[in-house]
């Protein structure tokens, strides 16, 4: 997969379909969840495997009570891989 930082260029420059907004900073960035979402797909498509869900449900703990309930608008924090 393309690195982060690559896709959030390219959807600032208008190019790629990304499914969410995403803002990075040095160590994560923020993702807003939109309708059809899973966290499996996020966590496949930022940090390389559907596997890796399970970190970006523990760091967002705070927004997210179940893994498997998650909604439009909802801003979470995905770890750089």
């Amino acid at each position: 997969p393309e690195p982060l930082a690559s896709q959030v260029a390219g959807v600032e420059a208008g190019k790629g379909a990304t499914p969410g907004p995403v803002s990075q900073t040095t160590s994560a960035a923020t993702y807003i969840i939109r309708r059809g979402d899973t966290l499996w797909a996020i966590a496949k498509r930022y940090l390389g495997s559907g596997f890796r869900y399970t970190k970006i449900f523990e760091d967002n703990r705070q927004v997210i009570n179940n893994p498997n309930l998650i909604h439009p608008k909802q801003q979470v924090t995905v770890p750089n891989p």
